[in-house]
C-alpha cells in the first residue's frame, strides 16, 4: 500500500514554469537540488520553496 498522502490541490490554477522557476532560484542562490522527478510533485515543491524565501515563481503564460 501507498503510505504516501497526495498534496492537497492548490487553490491556485496557474501552471508553475518549473524551469524558469528553477533558473530564477538559482540566480538568488536558492539551493534547488533534490526536486522530485514527478512534475507535478516538482511543481508543488517549487511553489513551497519560493513561498519559503518569498519569490514569486514564474508561471506559463
Amino acid at each position: 500500500m501507498n503510505d504516501e498522502r497526495p498534496t492537497p490541490p492548490t487553490t491556485d490554477k496557474r501552471v508553475v514554469n518549473a524551469q524558469a522557476t528553477v533558473r530564477k532560484l538559482k540566480r538568488l542562490g536558492v539551493e534547488t537540488r533534490g526536486l522530485p522527478s514527478g512534475i507535478v510533485r516538482q511543481r508543488q515543491k517549487l511553489r513551497e520553496i519560493c513561498k519559503l524565501h518569498g519569490v514569486e515563481p514564474e508561471y506559463e503564460v
